[in-house]
């Protein structure tokens, strides 16, 4: 073809072959150069390995090329990096005959068609100096660099690594099946090597420090050596390594997250304790069995220095059960956390977490530097307070790495943050309660107004950080402290004044000079007065009752043992910070918006009782308390009977029931009654039923009162005692008399006719038997009829029996008085 002159109409489509061929040359140069190449194959005696699998990756490079138009491929198919690339695939020519053919094929078709198409890749690239491989493709399987490639019934995808493609035929490639597939998807296998140059790669392009130093993911792997100075983080690398367990990214993050907390916690300090203490334990354990073994017990050791050496050996089962169980990870987050609040950086490690992430809302904006005061610098030293707090080294340093982490650091911050501040802002509330009960104002209202800086405010007061204060003595002391100021500046202004010369003439007419308190008031508006302290006088008034119970006021208050820095500004910090320093308060604050209901209380000691803690009772002012009425039982007086009342019971039927039980029971008596007890109510039934004589009333003794003595001793609670109403008029004293015949047999009668008249109460009424009261001690009896001398004889000697010559006064309790009866008996009885 030959091109003469200038053309216009001439375009990269027209460009002379040798030009596309020269173009293709410098494609494959550059792609050489750049192009992913496995470690595997870099070493000096897999050479022979690394060109074909260069020649299986340029030629995807150069097939592209080939796509642009049909004159390029024309030109590029009779390029000479087929020839190379046939000789290196077929070193022996044993495809040699196919290119002989009497239709001329091109190199490119010969090398792409007859060569890479019919051998198995892996076989080729693993035995390049061998003729294995040659013509035995059987199917095609995906790579990662290469794509799919042709591979014979041996290489399954299993069977080879599917970066470099490297056989598993030797142990020492270590292939195994692969975990990580967002690094390497769609692969089955990966070999040692590619593992271990990912993880590096993955490290280097990570977040850079500066200065020339390596990235913080380099740093934690342990650099090149891949041995970093945590156990966990080593044996986590080491498990990827050689046996692909876990991921690219876990294996990165573990190591990020032992590497923090070694810079930035006490981990290892503790964790050499936690250890020591654990191999201590182990060896004591090991004597005083008899036997000294290894973390198996399978072998003895035949001296101390050998045990000793095992002992200095890292053991990573007894290291692994020594964090877990121990709690040497919490531990060391929690000692972080507190140490961070004390010295006075409160910023929230998820604030910091969020900001780092670019999550955090645009208001928030960057955590800014917050300096911190102490409320009681006076108990460190002066070197130690002129220092700036908090250091600049923990201000800015990092957040931890991972969100797990950040997470259980965000926990224990928390906790921390209560631990520290609850104390103090308990005191806080208790003041509050204290100034409010003295003013008379309502403590939760006034908790209610405050922000967050005001409680900053109240946290750098030193009195907040000790236990006991007595609020009250200092408001007193200041406002006297300021009161004597005052009235030195007014007797100061009052002398300085100069009063007006009196006269005869003008001494009615000239007005007194006015009073400092009214010379205060004129003055200029400027000046502010505080307001009139009103000090309760203990006769007249007093305070106004607590809301919540506090704790007492202490001789020597107790200082409260962790007292953190106060940063000069809370407000200013993010969200989350924010949040947790009110949850704090808002613990504080919740017994003063408790419900006081009894339905509130009763499940709040349910609750309690449930939880095995005893929450003591609140004290009430003693104007707010019930006081209890103790009224006295009443007294029953049994006055001594007279002879002649005497002479009258013996002559009564029911003598005989009074006598000792243990007496023998008539023979001409059918049936046995059980004696009951009589209510009180039955009695006043029966009254009610017989119409008597008004002037007998005194006489029977009936009381009107709605309430009578109980019938027998209450054990289980009190008695309390009603007080008789004024319904009718009782005797100041009661005596207990006993019934005569004549009353017995006007009972008798009356029960007779209500009998007649068909009243079905009569029989029942007929049965019951009442006690007889005299109205009082001085009244005398109504008249008895004469009794025969047989009747005194027989009352003599009955009322011997029974002890009627007593002639003592008793008093009774009417709460121990209790009446038996029968049809036939009745029974006075005094438990």
């Amino acid at each position: 073809m030959n091109f003469k002159g200038k053309s216009t109409s001439r375009s990269w489509t027209q460009l002379p072959p040798d030009v596309i061929r020269l173009v293709v040359t410098q494609l494959l140069l550059d792609v050489s150069a750049t192009a992913f190449l496995p470690q595997t194959w870099q070493h000096r005696e897999h050479w022979l390995s690394r060109m074909v699998y260069n020649i299986v990756r340029e030629t995807e490079a150069v097939e592209q090329v080939m796509m642009v138009c049909p004159a390029w491929m024309n030109a590029i198919e009779y390029h000479l990096y087929w020839q190379h690339a046939t000789a290196v695939f077929d070193p022996n020519d044993m495809h040699l005959s196919f290119y002989r053919q009497q239709v001329r094929v091109s190199p490119y078709k010969h090398f792409r068609y007859n060569l890479l198409a019919r051998c198995c890749v892996p076989c080729r690239i693993n035995q390049p100096s061998m003729a294995s491989g040659l013509y035995m493709c059987k199917r095609q399987v995906y790579t990662y660099a290469l794509g799919h490639v042709p591979a014979c019934k041996d290489h399954k995808k299993d069977t080879f690594c599917g970066i470099c493609l490297r056989d598993c035929t030797n142990d020492e490639n270590a292939v195994v099946e692969n975990e990580d597939f967002d690094c390497w998807p769609q692969v089955e296998s990966t070999c040692r090597l590619c593992r271990m140059e990912w993880l590096v790669r993955a490290a280097k392009d990570g977040e850079s420090q500066g200065n020339g130093k390596p990235t913080k993911e380099f740093e934690a792997i342990g650099g090149k050596q891949l041995a970093p100075q945590d156990w966990e983080a080593r044996q986590a690398v080491d498990a990827f390594v050689e046996m692909g367990e876990g991921t690219v990214r876990e294996v990165i993050s573990l190591c990020m997250e032992k590497l923090w907390l070694r810079k930035h916690t006490k981990i290892a300090e503790m964790m050499s304790l936690a250890v020591a203490t654990s191999k201590l334990q182990n060896r004591t354990t090991g004597r005083n069995n008899g036997f000294r073994r290894l973390s198996m017990g399978a072998e003895q050791y035949e001296s101390e220095e050998e045990m000793s050496e095992a002992d200095d050996e890292d053991d990573p089962d007894l290291m692994s059960m020594t964090e877990d169980r121990g709690g040497v990870r919490d531990l060391a987050i929690n000692d972080w956390a507190r140490t961070r609040i004390l010295e006075g950086h409160w910023l929230s490690p998820a604030d910091q977490w969020y900001a780092l992430q670019g999550q955090a809302p645009p208001e928030w904006g960057h955590p800014p530097y917050i300096n911190a005061t102490h409320p009681c610098p006076w108990n460190y030293p002066a070197s130690e307070a002129d220092q700036p707090h908090p250091p600049l080294t923990m201000a800015f340093s990092s957040p931890p790495p991972t969100l797990p982490l950040c997470s259980s650091a965000f926990e224990a911050y928390k906790r921390q943050m209560r631990s520290l501040l609850y104390p103090a802002m308990v005191n806080i509330v208790r003041r509050i309660v204290m100034e409010s009960a003295m003013d008379g104002t309502d403590a939760c209202v006034r908790v209610a107004k405050m922000e967050v800086e005001d409680i900053a405010k109240a946290l750098r007061v030193s009195g907040v950080w000790y236990n006991g204060t007595d609020w009250m003595r200092d408001r007193d002391e200041s406002y006297k402290h300021s009161e004597g100021d005052d009235s030195s500046v007014s007797s100061k202004s009052s002398s300085e004044a100069t009063s007006p010369v009196l006269s005869t003439s003008t001494l009615q007419t000239t007005p007194s000079p006015p009073p400092p308190t009214e010379h205060k008031k004129e003055e200029s508006d400027d000046v502010s007065m505080p307001p009139p302290h009103v000090v309760p006088s203990q006769g007249t008034t007093r305070p106004k009752a607590l809301p919540i119970a506090i704790s007492p006021v202490l001789e020597s208050p107790t200082q409260i043992p962790s007292i953190p820095y106060i940063p000069d500004s809370v407000e200013r910090y993010p969200q989350f910070t924010i949040d947790t320093f009110k949850t704090t308060w808002r613990d504080a604050c919740a017994p003063l918006f408790q419900c006081k209901c009894s339905i509130c209380e009763r499940a709040v000691q349910l609750a309690n009782l449930e939880a095995g803690t005893v929450v003591p009772s609140q004290e009430y002012d003693e104007d707010e308390r019930v006081a209890e009425l103790l009224q006295r039982p009443i007294q029953v007086e049994i006055l001594p009977a007279t002879e002649e009342e005497e002479e009258e019971f013996m002559l009564s039927p029911n003598v005989s029931d009074l006598i000792d039980c243990s007496e023998p029971e008539d023979e001409g008596r059918e049936e046995s009654v059980v004696g009951r007890k009589r209510s009180v109510d039955a009695v006043e039934d029966d009254l009610d039923d017989i119409e008597l004589d008004p002037a007998d009333i005194p006489r029977l003794g009936r009381c009107t009162t709605p309430s009578t003595p109980p019938k027998r001793q209450r054990l289980d609670e009190s008695f309390e005692p009603v007080i008789p109403t004024k319904q009718h008029t009782i005797p100041e004293a009661i005596r207990l008399q006993k019934r005569g015949s004549e009353e017995l047999d006007e009972i008798s009668s009356a029960q007779d006719s209500d009998l007649t008249l068909g009243d079905p109460r009569g029989k029942t009424a007929a049965t019951r038997k009442r006690v007889k009261t005299d109205s009082s001690a001085g009244t005398s009896p109504s008249p008895r009829p004469p009794l025969t001398s047989s009747e005194s004889e027989s009352m003599s000697d009955d009322g011997d029996a029974i002890g009627g010559s007593d002639q003592g006064r008793v008093s009774l309790d009417d709460s121990r008085l209790l009446v038996m009866d029968d049809e036939d008996s009745m029974e006075v009885s005094s438990r």
